[in-house]
């Protein structure tokens, strides 16, 4: 994806237009939890059984 295809969505989807907007939207952001990505599989596996 190039930059003027990120622009593009980030103006049409989320209402961010300038670089300002852009941060100022990632400091209100809660942030992802990738705890999910990083626990090993044997793990996961007997917390579903």
């Amino acid at each position: 994806m190039d930059i003027e295809k990120m622009k593009k969505i980030l103006s049409t989807e989320y209402g961010i237009n300038s670089p300002e907007e852009l941060d100022e939207a990632m400091k209100r952001s809660k942030g992802i939890d990738l705890a999910i990505f990083t626990m090993p599989i044997n793990k996961i596996n007997k917390k579903e059984k």
